[in-house]
Parts: C-alpha cells; sequence; structure tokens
C-alpha cells in the first residue's frame, strides 16, 4: 500500500463516515432499547411475582384462620347440644 493508496481509502472512509455513524448510532440504540426492555421486563415479573407471592400467603393464613375459627365453633356448639 502507498502513501496515496492510504489517502484514498481515508477519503472513501470519510465519504462513508455519515452512514457509519448512522448504523453506530441505531446499533447502540438497539442495544439500549433491548437493555431497557429486558430490565423493565425482569422488574415487572419480580413485582407481580412478589405480588402473587404474598396474596397467595395472606390468602393461606386467612384460610387457615378461618378454618380454625370454624372447628372452634362447630366444637363450641356441639359442647352447647352436649350440655342441653
Amino acid at each position: 500500500m502507498t502513501v496515496a493508496d492510504f489517502f484514498a481509502a481515508a477519503d472513501a472512509l470519510a465519504a462513508d463516515f455519515p452512514a457509519m455513524a448512522f448504523f453506530v448510532a441505531v446499533l447502540i440504540g438497539a442495544v439500549l432499547a433491548g437493555a431497557a426492555f429486558f430490565t423493565a421486563t425482569f422488574f415487572a415479573a419480580a413485582f407481580f411475582a412478589g405480588t402473587f407471592t404474598t396474596a397467595a400467603f395472606f390468602t393461606v393464613a386467612r384460610l387457615s384462620v378461618d378454618g380454625f375459627f370454624v372447628t372452634e365453633a362447630v366444637a363450641f356448639e356441639l359442647a352447647v347440644l352436649a350440655m342441653s
């Protein structure tokens, strides 16, 4: 490669610089958009998983307490019936 070839290649690259800069900007934008989408999806999934886990826990706790009080109420009614 001669010096003239080097400058010819440099001129060709400089002439194509706007297209190359646009391509790099689009590539970086796509990577950032993908990262933002992944982050939003991950945190949304974590939020809903936490919400549903909490709701399931309190539902089980409520059903357990309801079952306990229903059992106690039935036992109380049976005791009242036995005393009468």
